[in-house]
């Protein structure tokens, strides 16, 4: 199928359910097992990147080197998320911490849900590192002692003296 009749057929198929495409959003992108290899013949650069559903797509390629549609959440999400938990966490600073980090835990395991796939890691692990720092300072800003370290894996801190 030529690139004229699949954008004709791709125009059509939304208004079957009353949606329409936005022209400016709207375009083919080189994308595939192939296109890597192609651009780099071609003297350009990587293939470009893709937006949908709150993740970033791209081309990667996996530790065999084979082709691999990579997926990460998109930083302007991760960004929005971090400042809505931390506006959050300050509403909450007064609460028994016990039923802050049961909050926190079910923010986090929501995202993960959301966002775990396969090489999406290290995004995530930064997601959650970005998080625990975010809770130590709002413990550090409970206390007025200062001395807050982390008890061990998880986003439960422990007091030490």
């Amino acid at each position: 199928m030529g690139r004229g009749k699949f954008h004709g057929t791709l125009e059509k198929r939304p208004g079957r359910f009353g949606l329409e495409l936005h022209p400016e959003k709207t375009r083919l992108i080189e994308l595939g097992r192939f296109a890597m290899a192609d651009r780099k013949a071609r003297g350009e650069r990587r293939p470009e990147s893709f937006g949908f559903l709150g993740s970033a797509h791209y081309c990667r390629e996996t530790r065999i080197g084979e082709f691999g549609l990579g997926r990460k959440p998109m930083p302007k999400r991760v960004g929005r998320t971090l400042r809505r938990i931390k506006e959050a966490l300050r509403r909450r600073m007064r609460r028994d911490r016990r039923e802050v980090v049961e909050w926190l835990g079910r923010v986090v395991g929501g995202w993960l849900n959301y966002y775990a796939v396969p090489a999406a890691y290290p995004s995530l692990a930064r997601f959650v590192q970005l998080l625990k720092g975010m809770w130590r300072k709002a413990l550090l800003r409970r206390s007025q002692k200062g001395r807050v370290s982390y008890a061990g894996p998880g986003p439960s801190l422990k007091r030490t003296r």
